[in-house]
């Protein structure tokens, strides 16, 4: 992935975590839900704020609406059709653009039409 000034982003591995995650840090953790080490289509949400250091209280505030608008949208993938079928729609066009570098060169791209197991497969 790359950031607004085109310079290549790394992303955070299970080797670089700790070193990725510092003071003022907001992550947001995806985890796939298994049943008897089968997984069950779904994924488990959640956030890992680190200690605030060098952050204002309403600076951390944005940073943390930053977190809660990806869980918001998150919510609206597995409850809104139409939300599902637009982000599908823009991933897919930023992938052919080339703005998912990463992600389009190693072709973890495909087209998604739903979310959750439970409203189809994804």
């Amino acid at each position: 992935m790359y950031d607004e000034d085109n310079e290549e982003v790394e992303l955070v591995t299970t080797e670089n975590a700790a070193s990725k995650l510092k003071e003022d840090s907001v992550a947001v953790v995806i985890k796939p839900s298994f049943n008897n080490d089968n997984w069950t289509g779904k994924v488990d949400l959640s956030a890992l704020i680190m200690p605030v250091t060098r952050l204002k209280d309403d600076e951390h505030d944005l940073i943390k609406d930053t977190m809660y608008a990806l869980v918001t949208c998150f919510h609206l993938l597995n409850t809104d059709q139409d939300f599902a079928d637009r982000v599908s729609d823009e991933m897919e066009r930023m992938a052919e653009s080339g703005e998912l570098h990463n992600l389009k060169k190693k072709k973890d791209i495909t087209h998604l039409s739903s979310w959750t197991k439970t409203q189809g497969n994804a």
